[in-house]
């Protein structure tokens, strides 16, 4: 049985029944060697938790390819295990077969997901106001997505997320914190925390009044936007308190990152804004200040198309290079 496995799963070193297995990784690398994407996460498990990975791929192996629990994980990671039993156990793999159904999929990568946004910074949020963040598990294979959000006290926050189905598989998040203090932002995929997760934030301050906040431009004005042209406006924040300003601009289609926006402070409370888009249509632009809508907002732009010179002509005798009568005007001047 040793050369059968050191075969199936080869650039794994398998040299023994005892001490080899003592973290589990490569109970669940025999797993999914037997039935490709059964336990594709394997590479990713973590040594220093060997008996959820031990668990999780004997869990997998007793429903999926009908091989029973003949020892317990406690049992398998344990170098000093009884060799005979453990040899007993890994023999009834080579003779199973996957289950009709069984849950195959692409193995998660927790480390390809990104997250990002106002939400996870560790400064600049304040209470009574939503903290937004966005996801993207867009090439992180077959995974679940778990986020949760704690408060300085340990107080679980509930987290609002909607699934955007766009290209890079995202998702929009928020928390509402009712108070100051440091949250906590943990975010796993798969079970494994993702980059720089977890997350700590500071909440520092009250929201600021958004009905204070004013926004003014051309690109904010219901006509004449044209495509494939930057065009800007200004957000005016002074007076409104604590906050940032925020601007989402939906295509004709709703789609919500397709135009990306550029926020500049420009001194005295003001942000510059600028965006483009290439297509053709009434577009949304949505200002936030501290999570919450300014008045007027979102704005109706109609996007025209650009002027293009090459499609004018001129005509005429006028313009011909031969065949123009010239006028003689005679003036008397001796008068």
């Amino acid at each position: 049985y040793l050369g059968w496995m050191q075969s199936k799963i080869p650039g794994v070193p398998i040299n023994n029944f005892t001490s080899d297995w003592q973290n589990g990784i490569k109970v669940g690398a025999l797993v999914d060697s037997v039935a490709p994407g059964l336990c594709p996460d394997w590479e990713d498990w973590d040594p220093n938790e060997p008996i959820r990975n031990a668990t999780e791929a004997m869990d997998l192996a007793d429903n999926w390819l009908g091989v029973p629990k003949l020892l317990t994980p406690e049992e398998i990671v344990n170098p000093n295990v009884d060799e005979m039993s453990m040899m007993t156990y890994l023999s009834q793999f080579p003779n199973a077969k996957v289950k009709e159904n069984a849950p195959l999929r692409n193995k998660a990568q927790a480390s390809k997901v990104r997250a990002h946004g106002p939400g996870l910074e560790p400064t600049g949020n304040v209470a009574k106001a939503p903290a937004k963040f966005t996801v993207e598990t867009f090439g992180a294979g077959d995974g679940d997505l778990n986020i949760t959000v704690k408060g300085p006290d340990g107080t679980d926050y509930k987290v609002d997320r909607t699934y955007n189905n766009d290209r890079k598989k995202s998702y929009s998040c928020s928390y509402f914190p009712d108070k100051e203090g440091d949250f906590t932002v943990p975010i796993t995929y798969a079970g494994r925390n993702i980059p720089k997760s977890p997350f700590q934030v500071q909440i520092e301050g009250f929201a600021g009044d958004a009905n204070k906040v004013t926004a003014a431009g051309p690109g904010i004005e219901p006509e004449g936007v044209v495509a494939n042209k930057p065009t800007n406006f200004d957000i005016f924040t002074e007076g409104a308190g604590k906050g940032k300003p925020e601007v989402i601009v939906l295509d004709p289609h709703g789609l919500k990152d397709a135009i990306p926006v550029k926020i500049t402070p420009s001194g005295n409370d003001i942000y510059d804004c600028e965006y483009m888009t290439t297509q053709l249509g009434v577009h949304s632009v949505n200002v936030f200040f501290a999570g919450n809508p300014i008045p007027d907002s979102p704005f109706g732009v109609k996007v025209g198309p650009a002027s293009n010179p090459s499609k004018v002509y001129a005509s005429g005798r006028g313009l011909q290079p031969h065949g123009l009568r010239a006028h003689v005007l005679c003036v008397d001047t001796t008068a």
